[in-house]
Order: structure tokens, then sequence, then C-alpha cells
């Protein structure tokens, strides 16, 4: 499973999402810039980010990192799920530089 907060893609749906946890069976995914939560197949997960993302993916992750930025009370603090989006929002932006290297350990 995904670490709480990670992009993912509902391959099912098509539909791009935050990872919230899980409720019995089902993964719990809310969408990038917020809004309603669903229910989707752990199975039918997939990491969204890309080598090559597309610009409004980029933009959507951009904009829940704001989001989180704005309503987490922790992130002065560096909360796991600001690094997480900080960190995708680098990786979808620079691809080229946060590929593992070859040779890389």
């Amino acid at each position: 499973m995904p670490t709480v907060g990670a992009l993912v893609r509902d391959a099912q749906r098509g539909r791009v999402g935050v990872y919230m946890g899980t409720a019995g069976p089902f993964a719990m995914l809310r969408p990038v810039g917020g809004g309603k939560e669903w229910q989707a197949e752990p199975g039918d997960l997939q990491r969204e980010v890309s080598t090559y993302p597309r610009p409004a993916d980029i933009e959507q992750l951009r904009a829940a990192y704001r989001l989180h930025l704005d309503e987490c009370e922790t992130c002065a603090a560096a909360c796991d799920i600001g690094r997480a989006l900080s960190l995708a929002c680098e990786e979808a932006t620079n691809p080229a530089e946060s590929a593992p290297r070859a040779g890389a350990s």
C-alpha cells in the first residue's frame, strides 16, 4: 500500500487522488485539490509521479501541497504528508534530477 499522502492513480476510474488510508478492504482517496473521498480497490492503485508527468498533473500536485500547507497545523515542523507532497512536487518538476542514477545504490 502507498504511504498516506502519496499521489496515486485509481486505474479503474482513471482518477488521480491522494491516498488517505484504508476503510475495510478499500483504499480511500481524495481529490488532489480537496473534495469528497472515494473508495478504490487496492489492486487498482498506481503510483502517479512518472518520468514525464503531464503539466496538469504537476499543477494538481502543487495545488494539493498548497492546500495541505494551508490546512495542516503541524507543517511548521515538516509533517510526513507535507514532506511527501513536497518531494513529489520536486520529482514531478525535475524528473531527470530525481531519477536514480545508473549504478547508484
